[in-house]
């Protein structure tokens, strides 16, 4: 009896020392990544991005635009030039799945940690623009 009351209390301190990333790989509460892929972000088609604070990108794509939601704060994005998007899917698309991330593409040393995309929404034209207006940088100059 005591060996059963020994592994559950080892079963439950191993759950708590487990470092936050594992939690950090479950989808968002209510967030469905895109589909289909072709629906998604193209990282190569992305032309300009801004940073509306610490846990929010807008992303010009061309014909598509985006605002793309962050796990955590990631304040160092505001001086990156360009960024670097990874996932796992095999067209490199960013739809809102667990384990998308994104980074300053040409200068890594600007950012302690690469930044977990928590969700990918598809937004209008009209809605990128007066996004835009509202933050008061003007125009998406990256």
């Amino acid at each position: 009896m005591s060996k059963c009351i020994g592994l559950k209390i080892g079963v439950l301190l191993l759950g708590a020392l487990l470092p936050p990333a594992q939690a950090e790989q479950r989808p968002s509460p209510g967030q469905t990544p895109i589909r289909p892929l072709s629906e998604c972000l193209d990282p190569k088609a992305a032309q300009a991005f801004l940073l509306i604070d610490n846990n929010r990108l807008l992303i010009d794509a061309g014909r598509q635009h985006f605002l793309i939601e962050l796990r955590w704060s990631c304040p160092w994005l505001y001086h990156a030039s360009a960024l670097d998007f990874r996932s796992r899917n095999s067209a490199g698309r960013i739809c809102g799945d667990v384990d998308e991330q994104v980074g300053a593409a040409h200068n890594p040393a600007l950012q302690p940690d690469r930044c977990r995309v928590a969700s990918v929404t598809p937004i209008s034209r009209d809605e990128y623009l007066q996004t835009i207006a509202r933050t008061g940088r003007g125009q998406a100059a990256h």
